[in-house]
């Protein structure tokens, strides 16, 4: 029996990503409009402008939440989570971050995160702040796994402009209001402003 995973609501309904990891779009009176045609599972992860952003076992997909077809797709194994950021549409996998032009889908951007794996994402104006899980840090130490290390990066030029050690927890959510990161690490709230942007 299916069951519903999670919803997303759309202008044009009510977009639900079934158990079996299918994707139908259901109006108000719960009639079903469209279900998504795929050859694998997927999971709808966000959606903009009258788009549905999902990732599947092929990679990410972009859906039309009118007509329920896909309007591109970008093969890409280990993909773990996308979501929209300021106009960026930023791909998650097992040890990197890509960004993709939410248009057609082009790779705009890629950051490695080497020994790390990255848990959160978004977009600050012309910077990547990201939070990654290491397991080795520098000058050959051991650090407990569950350690957070922020990172704040130039999509363009891939230079680093800002580490940050959030502590030991878990990262539940990174998060921009104005100029100011939030980050939610276990039961408390992590607030860094005026932090070093790109530069010209």
């Amino acid at each position: 029996t299916e069951t519903a995973r999670n919803l997303a609501v759309v202008e044009e309904g009510i977009v639900v990503n079934t158990s079996d990891g299918e994707i139908h779009l259901l109006d108000q009176t719960g009639d079903q409009l469209w279900t998504a045609q795929s050859s694998s599972s997927q999971w709808v992860n966000d959606t903009h402008d009258g788009m549905v952003y999902c990732r599947s076992s092929e990679g990410v997909t972009a859906i039309s939440a009118a007509t329920g077809s896909a309007e591109w797709t970008v093969g890409r194994s280990s993909v773990r989570d996308v979501a929209v950021s300021q106009e960026t549409l930023i791909v998650r996998t097992s040890d990197s971050l890509l960004g993709l032009d939410l248009d057609n889908g082009s790779q705009t951007w890629k950051y490695s995160l080497p020994g790390q794996k990255p848990t959160d994402a978004v977009r600050l104006g012309d910077a990547i702040a990201c939070v990654g899980t290491p397991n080795v840090s520098l000058e050959k130490q051991i650090r407990p796994y569950d350690e957070q290390r922020l990172h704040v990066f130039d999509p363009v030029t891939e230079d680093s402009i800002l580490t940050f050690d959030l502590g030991i927890g878990e990262c539940h959510g990174l998060t921009v209001n104005d100029d100011t990161l939030i980050c939610g690490m276990d039961e408390n709230l992590i607030c860094l402003e005026d932090f070093p942007h790109t530069t010209d």
